[in-house]
């Protein structure tokens, strides 16, 4: 993740999407903050779910652990917070206005 963050430093009206384990790298961070908006998407715990299939959040317990270790970050780093507890376009339209970009959707 670090050195996508740093290939695209230069910003070319890129969107990179991280997973949640990004902020806690801090050149990472640095990298993805230095040239653009970082936009924390946060989802309320109750709409978080663990997955077999994921080592660090394979219970509800540690989907809780991560969620407490990382919200002092995220709320650190990002630019705009994001509430996404309902459907993606809802989301995608909170984004828009609160960034006050063009919809340019297809």
């Amino acid at each position: 993740e670090r050195e996508v963050a740093e290939e695209h430093m230069e910003g070319k009206g890129e969107i990179i999407s991280c997973g949640g384990g990004v902020i806690k790298t801090p050149e990472t961070m640095r990298a993805l903050c230095s040239n653009g908006t970082v936009i924390w998407i946060d989802r309320d715990l109750n709409y978080l779910y663990s997955t077999s299939d994921r080592p660090l959040a394979s219970d509800q317990k540690q989907v809780l652990n991560l969620y407490q270790q990382r919200l002092p970050l995220y709320d650190m780093y990002s630019d705009i917070h994001v509430k996404n507890n309902s459907s993606l376009e809802d989301c995608i339209d909170k984004i828009i206005k609160e960034t006050g970009i063009k919809e340019k959707r297809k």
